[in-house]
């Protein structure tokens, strides 16, 4: 009788043992992830002061020209996107980078509608890049400045493919 109590609470205790639990992380969580612990040194607002200023496409589109100004105002980039034809400026986006945490996050406000977030991605003295995989259009955002010129590259990810929009801006100065 003795043999079978502690056969029944050695099986007991056996049953009554935990498995450990495999947590699985979203996809999404792992880039987050990936994205806080690539950048570790604090970047600055003034780091980016070669975005400031007004700037006007080197292009057009049925006689639009796409300007792109941007301010500093106290600790964030304030820019304002839009369409140029016969001289007036007619404005249809605001953006806006700030620095969270040490981090360059950049804020997008299509046609006036609630800001979209993109994290920071990529950056380096004359590039940074914000990205945010869950937004429908753009999924990528990166400025670089070349010389006197500021690229914009916008990239958006369609059932199609890869899409890229390229815009080559000179100072502007009316």
């Amino acid at each position: 009788m003795k043999y079978i109590a502690l056969i029944f609470i050695i099986f007991l205790l056996s049953a009554c043992k935990e498995e450990p639990k495999t947590i699985e992380i979203h996809p999404f969580d792992k880039v987050k992830k990936q994205q806080e612990e690539k950048f570790t040194t604090p970047i600055s607002i003034s780091e980016l002061d070669w975005i400031e200023g007004k700037w006007i496409d080197s292009t057009s589109f049925l006689g639009h020209i796409i300007v792109e100004d941007w301010n500093l105002k106290y600790d964030t980039l304030i820019g304002k996107r839009g369409t140029m034809k016969n001289g007036e400026i007619s404005f249809t986006q605001t953006s806006k980078i700030i620095i969270t945490k040490g981090k360059p996050v950049y804020l997008l406000e299509p046609n006036g509608s609630a800001f979209v977030s993109f994290r920071l991605n990529e950056y380096t003295s004359d590039k940074i890049s914000f990205i945010n995989i869950a937004n429908v259009a753009p999924q990528e955002i990166i400025y670089t400045k070349k010389n006197k010129e500021l690229e914009l590259t916008v990239i958006s990810l369609t059932p199609a493919g890869k899409r890229t929009f390229k815009n080559i801006f000179k100072a502007f100065n009316n």
